[in-house]
């Protein structure tokens, strides 16, 4: 049980791609960018989305989300300039350009908290299981098999053995030939 396997690593993945799409895209229109058709952006998105799995085989910190998500916002935004598909009124590049990287700095701070609240979650799922583990580990079971054995006569001291052999001698039926 790991976040950085199965559906955990592929939710972690998406999320990145999800909140960088969707803030790329608010950030574009809040500064007077065009939307843009919906094929070419889900299709970044499930790029963004591929490569954020990629990237989920383990926790992540600041500065490595923050360099994915601007990389994300950067495509973007050539995605979203280059396939508009209607304008939205007057671009101003500097806006357009500070509110790209606001909206890469925030999507960065804001998953890289995601990202520590999932690892500490599994952290506390491990621990748990573990504990229950210990808890509900079946006792072992008592060996209660019956062994038979065959009880073989106790050899005879020396003293005992004489007296039978020699003093009293063992006498069989009489012989009636």
């Amino acid at each position: 049980m790991a976040a950085t396997r199965g559906v955990p690593r592929v939710l972690r993945g998406v999320a990145l791609a999800g909140s960088s799409a969707a803030l790329a895209v608010a950030a574009h229109a809040a500064a007077g960018g065009s939307l843009p058709a919906a094929g070419p952006t889900v299709a970044l998105t499930i790029l963004l989305a591929g490569l954020g799995v990629a990237l989920a085989d383990r926790q992540r910190g600041l500065f490595a989300i923050l360099a994915v998500v601007g990389c994300s916002q950067v495509g973007m935004h050539v995605l979203l300039s280059g396939h508009a598909a209607a304008a939205a009124g007057p671009s101003h590049p500097a806006l357009m350009t500070a509110l790209h990287a606001l909206a890469a700095l925030a999507t960065a701070v804001l998953l890289t908290g995601a990202e520590g609240a999932v690892f500490a979650a599994f952290a506390v799922l491990r621990w748990l299981v573990r504990g229950a583990a210990r808890v509900l580990r079946p006792l072992p079971m008592q060996d209660h098999r019956v062994v038979l054995t065959v009880a073989a006569p106790a050899a005879c001291p020396p003293l005992v053995d004489v007296l039978l052999r020699r003093v009293n001698s063992r006498r069989g039926p009489p012989d009636l030939r």
